[in-house]
């Protein structure tokens, strides 16, 4: 039993400066958690997700795994007492740590119910409040933007860039912008993505399973139709002979 009662708060994930950040305080001091290998400003779509066990927060980006989760379990405290209308969905009140938030939300779940947007409850949940909130996520800022050849318009949500072609990175001088043709745009990276560096130096970031200069090189398979890896495969194979193996000796033993 508990021998005293907190008040304590938490911020739902927010962006700031680009990172998916979350704050919290569980009565021992104010804390946060970032996950630095991945920025999602960058006018896509992305799934986030904050989980929480104790005192130990967990941040996960498309899903997580890898280099797109981040766990973290400081201070002592475990006890945590959220008040309804302190939980904060989308931008944040001007005393708070983001002020700048613009962007688009679908599909908010709190505690594995789903919360509604439109005001109408649903599942017990609903909203107390809202502001600047409007329906929709549409965007059309290449509309009025024109990028110079070969530069193309990339529509950042109600905010554009004029980016190169794949495989070209932006260089600059007295005359003004240009791409430049890098080996990226020959697809040099048999899997993942391929970031050059310069107009000759570039690396592949490979996915998970798959390592290498050009991720060639193969650490787990994943066969869909027999649901398992090949490492998994070889070794119920090497079970299998060394089974085999003991049943012919025995069988030998006896027949001799």
């Amino acid at each position: 039993m508990l021998d005293r009662f907190m008040t304590v708060s938490t911020d739902l994930p927010q962006i700031s400066h680009g990172l998916l950040t979350t704050f919290y305080n569980l009565g021992d001091g104010d804390h946060s958690l970032s996950l630095p290998t991945h920025r999602l400003d960058d006018g896509e779509w992305h799934e986030v997700r904050l989980d929480r066990h104790d005192n130990e927060f967990t941040l996960r980006v498309d899903g997580g795994g890898g280099r797109r989760e981040v766990t973290s379990a400081p201070g002592q405290s475990r006890e945590i007492v959220v008040d309804p209308g302190a939980v904060l969905l989308g931008n944040v009140f001007l005393d708070s740590h983001n002020k700048t938030f613009q962007g688009c939300m679908q599909d908010l779940r709190l505690d594995g119910h789903y919360v509604p947007l439109d005001g109408h409850p649903a599942e017990g949940v609903w909203l107390l409040g809202s502001q600047g909130v409007s329906q929709g996520c549409s965007s059309d800022s290449c509309r009025g933007h024109q990028c110079s050849p070969p530069f193309t318009c990339v529509d950042l949500w109600r905010i554009h860039e004029c980016r190169c072609p794949v495989g070209h990175i932006a260089t600059e001088n007295t005359t003004g912008k240009f791409c430049v043709y890098t080996p990226c745009a020959g697809r040099p990276c048999r899997r993942g993505t391929c970031t050059a560096q310069s107009p000759s130096q570039f690396t592949c970031r490979c996915p998970e399973g798959y390592r290498g200069r050009h991720c060639e090189v193969t650490l787990a398979v994943y066969r869909d139709d027999l649901g398992l890896s090949f490492s998994s495969m070889f070794a119920i194979c090497i079970c299998f002979l060394a089974l085999l193996g003991s049943y012919v000796n025995y069988m030998l033993y006896y027949l001799w």
